[in-house]
């Protein structure tokens, strides 16, 4: 039915494409994104709430959550699992035991920037035993995503390199290495909230100090957005899971009020109903 109505409504939906920057052109927005370029009267931010970091590198290896379903891809092929908590190591574990019982000895590499890992006890007992069972599990520490590189295939590559050897000479140091395809590259490190894009797209927000929220936290960033969800730029609108838990509103005498607003599908689409209606207006 959903794809009967987008058809009939002759909504053109992109899927895979990460959003990078919206710059305002006069009376215009132009949205970019990692592979196209869009030009819009009215932009509408829905991203939700929870936003995976990336690896601060050109390129961007996959984030994928705690469970991994996909295990049966990764068969035959080297991978690397970059992440030091509970979400890296039940993957690790995961896909070294798909791969042991498909009898494939290619290991699972498990990269992290730090030289401990922390996970619970439960997480390390699995782990444990998947070791002891003859997993081909292989510790990088210290390793350090740092830049994405395209081979002379084609292949786009991440690079990582780990601690640099203790003895250097003329401030030259040597690094230990490695490179693997990013499509074999699985990132766990964690996410951010919204704030930070809203900063970067110079959209008002209002740090939580004293009285002024009873929702958000002390120090939180809150979106200031009018009863209609517009944003502090006209024709940005911002919905959903990323202006959750809590935003400002203002009202038409000019107070601003902390408003509730559950992370929930309903009031995600309750809220694109009110925008859109203002949008039809204008």
């Amino acid at each position: 039915q959903i794809e009967t109505y987008l058809q009939l409504q002759q909504i053109n939906i992109k899927f895979g494409e990460s959003f990078e920057n919206l710059e305002r052109d006069n009376t215009k927005f132009i949205i970019k994104t990692g592979s196209s370029v869009y030009i819009a009267r009215n932009v509408i931010l829905s991203f939700g709430s929870n936003i995976p970091n990336d690896l601060g590198v050109y390129g961007e290896a996959r984030t994928v959550a705690r469970n991994l379903e996909n295990t049966q891809d990764y068969i035959g092929v080297t991978t690397l699992v970059i992440g030091g908590g509970n979400a890296a190591a039940d993957i690790v574990a995961a896909l070294s035991k798909v791969k042991r019982e498909a009898s494939d000895p290619k290991p699972v590499y498990w990269g992290h920037t730090k030289k401990k890992f922390k996970i619970n006890k439960d997480t390390a007992r699995e782990l444990g035993e998947e070791i002891l069972l003859g997993g081909q599990i292989k510790i990088l520490q210290g390793a350090i995503p740092k830049i994405g590189e395209v081979d002379s295939e084609g292949i786009d590559r991440l690079y990582i390199h780990q601690t640099p050897s203790p003895n250097a000479k003329d401030d030259v140091y040597m690094y230990q290495g490695m490179s693997f395809p990013m499509k074999n590259v699985i990132a766990c490190v964690g996410t951010h909230g919204p704030s930070a894009i809203f900063n970067k797209l110079n959209l008002q927000q209002i740090t939580c100090t004293g009285e002024i929220c009873k929702i958000a936290r002390e120090g939180e960033q809150v979106l200031l957005l009018t009863q209609n969800l517009q944003t502090s730029i006209k024709g940005v609108y911002a919905i959903g899971g990323s202006i959750s838990p809590s935003y400002m509103e203002i009202h038409p005498d000019g107070t601003i009020k902390e408003k509730k607003h559950p992370n929930l599908i309903y009031t995600a689409i309750k809220d694109a109903v009110i925008a859109i209606d203002e949008i039809l207006q204008d």
